[in-house]
């Protein structure tokens, strides 16, 4: 049984429902940050599984790559520095595969909203 099950059934004890809304609360919040995690969600919204690492590595690095475009935006002479990702592959499998955003544009491609937080956001490294 999925989150969005458990929370939707009233036998489920207090306690399961509770994780499940914590669940379900962050995939809303994730989708949001990132279109990659946004469609792996909605083609695996009826399956229960674990959550892939390309995903997690994703959500630890949001501070980051937000910092790339914020910094590149303030100042266009801002030297980029590509950044790879690992992301969900093609179907049928959809095995992982990393892509490199060779500029701004391109991790906007794979970007939602940004963080924003001056005291979390730091140059990128490169």
């Amino acid at each position: 049984m999925n989150a969005a099950q458990w929370l939707g059934n009233s036998t489920t004890d207090i306690t399961k429902r509770a994780q499940a809304l914590l669940i379900v609360i962050g995939m809303f919040c994730e989708s949001a940050r990132f279109i990659p995690i946004s469609s792996y969600l909605r083609r695996t919204r009826q399956q229960s599984q674990k959550t892939p690492v390309w995903v997690e590595t994703l959500v630890h690095r949001w501070g980051e790559l937000s910092g790339c475009c914020l910094f590149y935006d303030a100042d266009p002479t801002y030297k980029w520095v590509p950044q790879t990702l690992e992301v969900e592959g093609p179907s049928p499998n959809y095995n992982p595969v990393k892509v490199v955003a060779q500029t701004v544009n391109e991790l906007l491609e794979y970007r939602g909203i940004l963080q924003r937080n001056p005291r979390t956001i730091h140059a990128p490294a490169g």
